[in-house]
């Protein structure tokens, strides 16, 4: 068995208590690895090796030289993609066909963008009184913490890292403990391509007690973290005393609307694919239908159908489309909502289960579930799953959809399918969501920001957007005349 060692100022160490955990294979309940469970000592360690590297070396190297050591980063993920698929598909059991496609290109993806951007980050004139100058710069914070979730473990780390690293800040990555592997593997590639010491760090161990120090560090500048809203709730309590800059992309509870005059060619198979896709661990899976009262019975006459033929089982066979469920915390998560769906009075057309094939139990899957009859109240239709779950909800007018698209106190995403683009672009207006799909769902790419409504987060990830947040703002004022006035307002 392998004992994984976290990356630490250029060194590759042990936690300091010495304390390991069991990773394991969530398709078959197999050991994959010890990994240490750093706690706040390993910490400290990564913020004063971080500190350092910032004065002495990434701070004051030039954005292009930064740019240039981020596209070999993008560049040797890329080399080693199917390694890499391997990992995060043994990892947190995702076919391997997506970590292949999506996860393992969509990583480098991100640090490949903003490579590019390391040496535009500008600030503005200002439009100033008098005879005064002034303008503004966007610095780095120095330090900054990306805490990244299980379900996309390396692509998160490109989301946060690729933007962290292009405006100048060091990094330390706190991967979730259900799915290391390929943040430490970063780490190596980081370390093969010439960062220098200390400028990427990964420590491994529980996000209640290495997590929430991070988060508290005095030395740490910004926090991102991506995760439950809950967990959030308690990133922000720890950044408190500090006043850390933190950004948060935390639950969501996506209405997917299907309008009247949708066109069900494309609607059908779609809503579909975006709850079941990574087996409903997205935080913007549309996890709530919500059809007109005469379409239902069609619409799921032609998406049962779909759904049954979804394979689950192994992540590598080439056949598969949903692996099991990423740890047995959320799995046990999932069952219960399950439960609490039928007690509540939703009707399992499919799934509702965990499954009962042999050949899978020993793993932690979860058969694809469609609940019919479900009633806007119900906490199926309230709470974010994290699972294969989809709750089917009908509406009488457009008015009532919206009504109960921003019922809930998420604000993350929301999906529309329609053929009339006014409607659309109305209807848009009026949904309480950071991110809208028209006509599609789940589309992403480190050209778009996106953020939270309500308790679906703070901030922005990806875009120009997501690049400033990892930035802070300096005005500098210089009076030209040389009799300054004291006081100015004009």
């Amino acid at each position: 068995m392998e004992r994984k060692q976290m990356l630490i100022g250029g060194e590759w160490v042990a936690a300091l208590s010495g304390d390991t955990y069991d990773n394991l294979n969530p398709a078959t309940g197999e050991v994959i690895s010890q990994v240490p469970a750093g706690g706040p000592a390993d910490m400290d360690r990564a913020v004063e090796a971080a500190q350092k590297a910032f004065c002495e070396h990434w701070g004051p190297m030039e954005p292009l030289e930064r740019g240039r050591l981020i596209f070999a980063l993008a560049g040797a993920i890329e080399a080693r993609t199917e390694e890499l698929a391997r990992m995060e598909s043994t990892d947190m059991g995702k076919p391997y066909s997506q970590s292949l496609a999506g996860d393992i290109p969509g990583a480098a993806a991100f640090f490949r963008y903003y490579a590019g951007l390391a040496d535009k980050i500008e600030g503005e004139k200002l439009i100033t009184p008098g005879p005064t100058f002034g303008y503004t710069m966007h610095e780095p914070y120095g330090v900054v913490a990306a805490i990244v979730p299980w379900n996309f473990p390396l692509c998160m780390c490109g989301i946060k890292g690729g933007p962290a690293l292009a405006a100048g800040n060091c990094l330390i990555i706190k991967p979730a403990s259900a799915s290391p592997t390929t943040a430490l593997a970063l780490g190596k590639l980081a370390e093969e391509v010439g960062f220098p010491p200390g400028v990427i760090q990964v420590v491994t161990g529980p996000g209640g007690t290495a997590g929430a120090h991070l988060a508290a560090h005095p030395g740490v500048g910004k926090v991102s973290f991506t995760g439950s809203t809950e967990v959030g709730r308690k990133i922000i309590e720890a950044s408190i005393r500090n006043i850390a800059k933190v950004t948060l992309e935390l639950g969501g509870k996506t209405a997917n609307i299907v309008l009247p005059d949708a066109d069900l060619e494309a609607a059908i198979p779609a809503a579909a694919r975006t709850i079941f896709l990574n087996c409903g661990q997205i935080c913007t899976a549309g996890s709530r239908l919500l059809l007109p009262r005469e379409m239902k019975d069609e619409f799921l006459a032609r998406l049962l159908p779909i759904v049954k033929g979804m394979e689950v089982g192994d992540p590598f066979d080439p056949d598969t489309k949903l692996g099991p469920i990423s740890s047995q915390q959320q799995y046990d998560t999932v069952l219960r909502y399950l439960a609490s769906g039928k007690a509540q009075g939703a009707k399992a057309l499919i799934g509702g289960d965990r499954s009962c094939d042999p050949a899978l139990a020993r793993g932690l899957y979860v058969m694809p579930t469609v609940f019919d009859e479900v009633t806007p109240d119900m906490t199926i239709a309230q709470e974010e799953i994290f699972g294969p779950v989809l709750s089917v909800l009908t509406y009488r007018s457009v008015d009532e959809a919206v009504e109960i698209a921003n019922g809930t106190d998420y604000g993350l995403a929301a999906a529309l399918w329609t053929r009339d683009l006014n409607a659309a672009h109305n209807l848009a207006a009026h949904l309480q969501a950071g991110i809208i799909w028209i006509n599609c769902t789940n589309i992403f790419g480190p050209w778009m920001p996106y953020g939270g409504y309500k308790v679906s987060g703070l901030g922005f990830e990806a875009g120009m957007a997501g690049l400033k947040e990892f930035t802070r703002v300096k005005t500098v004022l210089m009076d030209t005349s040389g009799r300054p006035e004291l006081w100015a307002c004009q």
